[in-house]
């Protein structure tokens, strides 16, 4: 006759991934999100970059005399564009804000428009400079154009 065992299994120890498995799907959903948030970023700035009216914003400013002076040429916007643009067909409208730099300094350019048949046109574009404390309206016409 046998006796039975009254000594509990031997106990396993938890292998790493239980251990840490609260860790691990915090860092996951860190990582997860985080790349969402880069992904959503970078669709916004990419959505305003190739709009029309960025385009003929910074067209303007690379084509001011007084701003290249100031800022040196090239003229390179930065990241970070924010504002927003509304477009319809042919109509829409668009409040944007975008950083500016140049080898000798830098600012930025804020521009309002509407879009009608078509066509955007400016009701401000005007682009600060020295932190705020110069300002060119580019909408005048005593600005005159850097030819290209």
């Amino acid at each position: 006759m046998t006796t039975p065992n009254l000594l509990p299994p031997p106990v396993r120890p938890k292998s790493w991934l239980q251990r840490h498995l609260v860790a691990v799907i915090l860092l996951a959903g860190l990582i997860l999100g985080g790349g969402f948030a880069c992904a959503l970023f970078s669709f916004i700035e990419y959505s305003f970059k190739t709009s029309d009216v960025y385009a003929e914003a910074m067209n303007r400013v690379r084509h001011s005399e007084k701003v290249t002076r100031e800022t040196g040429a090239p003229i390179t916007p930065g990241w970070l564009v924010w504002g927003s643009i509304n477009v319809s067909t042919n109509s829409g409208n668009a409040d944007i804000s975008i950083p500016i730099a140049g080898p000798k300094g830098k600012g930025s350019v804020h521009a309002v428009a509407s879009k009608t048949e078509g066509a955007w046109h400016f009701e401000a574009l005007e682009v600060k400079l020295r932190d705020g404390q110069e300002q060119v309206d580019l909408l005048q016409p005593q600005d005159t154009p850097v030819q290209p």
